[in-house]
Order: C-alpha cells, then sequence, then structure tokens
C-alpha cells in the first residue's frame, strides 16, 4: 500500500484546495528527515487507534454477527472476539486513509492564504493535513465514547464477567496499539522515497516547491542582539536553523 501514499496526499491537497475554495496557496518548507522518535510515533498513533475500534465494531455487529448462530451461553465471548478481530482487519484500512497526511508534513507542504497587496492582516499558514486531521480527530473521540458505552452496555448486560473484560483489556491496551505502533514505525522507514515522489507528482501550478527556509525568531537568544541594534531587511520564514542568518544590521543615529 505505501507506494500509493503519495497519490493518495496528492489528492487530500487538491480536496484542500476545493474545499477552501482556492483561497490558499501552497509552498514547501524545509524538514529534517529523521526518523520518528517514540513520542512522534505515539503522536500519530491515536486516531487509528480509536477509528480502528469504531469500525470493528460497527462493522461487525451490523454486518457480520447478525448471521451466527451463536449459542447463548457463548454470545458475549464470542461476540467480544469478533470485535476486536474486525478492528484489527480493518485497521490497515484505516492507516491507508490517514499516513498520507502524515505524508504531507513530512514533505513540509504548507498552505499560506492569498492576502491582496497591502493588507493589513498576518497571513493565515497552516499544513494542508490540519483540516482533515481535525475533522478525523473530532469524529474518532465522539464516536469512540459512543462505541465503548455501547459496548460495555451490550456487553455486561447480564452481568460483569472477568474473563470478557480481561480480553478487553488485553485487545485494548497491548495487542492493538502494538500493531498500530509497528505499521507507523514501517511507515517510517519508507517515508522519504514517499516524500520524494510526492514532491515530483505534484504539480508546481498548485505548490510552489522551491524550499522556503523557517525559521523561529523566539528560538534565538535574545541577549545575541546588541543593545542599540536592530534587525532589517530578514523576511523568511520558520524551522530551526543550526545557526543564526546573515541580518543586516543598522546601527541607530545617536
Amino acid at each position: 500500500m505505501y507506494p500509493l501514499f503519495p497519490y493518495i496526499s496528492k489528492a487530500y491537497l487538491f480536496l484542500h484546495k476545493l474545499v477552501k475554495l482556492k483561497r490558499f496557496q501552497y509552498s514547501v518548507v524545509t524538514t529534517d528527515e529523521h526518523h520518528l522518535s517514540f513520542k512522534e510515533a505515539l503522536g500519530r498513533f491515536m486516531i487509528p487507534y480509536l477509528f480502528s475500534f469504531v469500525l470493528g465494531y460497527w462493522f461487525s455487529t451490523w454486518f457480520f454477527i447478525p448471521g451466527l448462530n451463536i449459542p447463548p451461553q457463548n454470545y458475549h465471548a464470542v461476540t467480544t472476539l469478533v470485535y476486536f478481530l474486525f478492528s484489527l482487519i480493518l485497521m490497515p484500512v484505516v492507516i491507508f486513509l490517514i499516513s498520507p497526511l502524515w505524508l504531507l508534513d513530512d514533505a513540509g507542504i504548507i498552505a499560506m492564504k492569498k492576502r491582496k497587496e497591502g493588507e493589513r492582516s498576518i497571513p493565515d499558514i497552516e499544513g494542508p493535513s490540519v483540516f482533515f486531521v481535525n475533522i478525523y480527530t473530532g469524529s474518532a473521540y465522539t464516536l469512540a465514547l459512543v462505541t465503548i458505552g455501547d459496548f460495555f452496555i451490550t456487553v455486561f448486560s447480564a452481568g460483569f464477567q472477568i474473563d470478557i473484560f480481561l480480553s478487553f483489556l488485553f485487545i485494548i491496551f497491548i495487542l492493538m496499539p502494538n500493531t498500530i505502533l509497528l505499521i507507523v514505525y514501517m511507515y517510517d522507514l519508507f517515508f522519504k522515497k514517499a516524500k520524494r515522489k510526492l514532491l515530483k507528482i505534484v504539480p508546481t501550478k498548485l505548490v510552489d516547491k522551491m524550499p522556503k527556509t523557517v525559521v523561529d525568531i523566539t528560538a534565538f537568544d535574545p541577549f545575541f542582539i546588541p543593545e542599540g541594534l536592530e534587525l532589517v531587511g530578514q523576511e523568511e520564514t520558520l524551522d530551526t536553523l543550526k545557526e543564526p542568518p546573515d541580518f543586516d544590521i543598522e546601527t541607530e543615529e545617536t
């Protein structure tokens, strides 16, 4: 599936432009290519984790379980197993839809709201992925709360069963998280190649492919600028540079 990610990322980009009514222009900023730390991987796993559980639960409830001939005494144990089996089956589908948004971020593609010359406003800058991630995040958390509530009502309506509860804890907190983290790290092994492919197939009419260096001015030591001097002509934008940029310096007249 990974070779298809650049094309899905491209589709997300066109969809963003359509939804935003062509009010944004797109550029590329320089991004690092280090491998994900464990903390960064955790930040990416929550949405597919919740969506996998939600889709697996409702898909099996609506389309699969009604057709099973389950003995009443084993009904809750079997249905619980089916819920999480479908969650694991649908997990690659969820990753397939969401991880191209990670690729947009890893490629450094940003969207800047178009401005008229001399307009008195600060330009809005965002990653195109943010719009879709916000939709997925809101949907995932809302549906997960509803799903977990329905799960406990359905499974434990006849009484608390310790074996089912322990199975639930094992799958929710050990099996599914580790499976998703494994998939995230597999993507991380591939993303450099996918990043180059995405920047190659995205049309220049849509994205300005000249990399922009983004500088976080607040990261500099405030004592780096001597008192009585001012900065002139620095217009570059934002990541973190290893060395301070070259500024034109003018001395105040006394």
